[in-house]
């Protein structure tokens, strides 16, 4: 599953960076940020296609993205493994969502420390853990559409509110295939396609 998915997210962008390629000038090197949860950072990104065999940064979606793009581009990893948009109360550093994340990680994947590469792109690929039951249908009243609508929309402001005024690109989750011990992490394939993908079409479109 796990090559599926990279290999169908890596689809998407190299659909949509033609488009993107026209807007900025190849004199020098393109800054893409690809930000999101284990889907960018690489959770079973290896060889054997397993959580435990760790990652192989050369299998992840950005690296691959880098070598298709090559002369010109600079691609850098801020996935943070584990990660929603909505607050995830299962961990103490997600309780507050994909940006408080970010902002008070201490691993180098803030995306907007003073040390983080310039942006002149910036891929999000978040949603996938927002359709977990526990997340989407949480008790603590942080979850369903328009919360997932709200804070969606606040993670594309602040890229956009960037000193470099970044184009940012709002990537669909790829399907999460359920059933026979594919997909054990309790994600909710028709919360993904049917709930929360519109709203990032939508946040997209506005």
């Amino acid at each position: 599953m796990k090559r599926k998915l990279l290999v169908c997210l890596l689809s998407v962008l190299m659909l949509v960076l033609p488009f993107a390629q026209t807007a900025f000038s190849a004199d020098d090197p393109i800054d893409i940020l690809c930000v999101g949860e284990s889907l960018t950072c690489g959770s079973g990104a290896n060889e054997s296609g397993t959580i435990s065999g760790g990652i192989n940064p050369e299998r992840t979606y950005p690296a691959r993205l880098y070598s298709k793009l090559g002369y010109g581009y600079q691609v850098h990893n801020f996935g943070i493994s584990g990660v929603s948009v909505l607050p995830e109360y299962k961990w103490e550093w997600a309780k507050y969502g994909y940006l408080h994340a970010a902002k008070t990680n201490q691993y180098g994947l803030n995306p907007f420390s003073s040390t983080a590469p310039t942006a002149d792109i910036v891929f999000i690929v978040l949603g996938t853990n927002d359709a977990k039951d526990r997340i989407w249908k949480t008790e603590h009243g942080t979850g369903g559409a328009t919360n997932f609508y709200n804070y969606y929309t606040e993670i594309v402001d602040e890229f956009q509110a960037m000193s470099t005024h970044p184009q940012v690109v709002c990537v669909i989750p790829p399907p999460a295939v359920n059933g026979e011990g594919i997909n054990d992490y309790e994600i909710q394939e028709s919360t993904l396609r049917d709930e929360i993908s519109p709203i990032i079409e939508r946040v997209a479109r506005e």
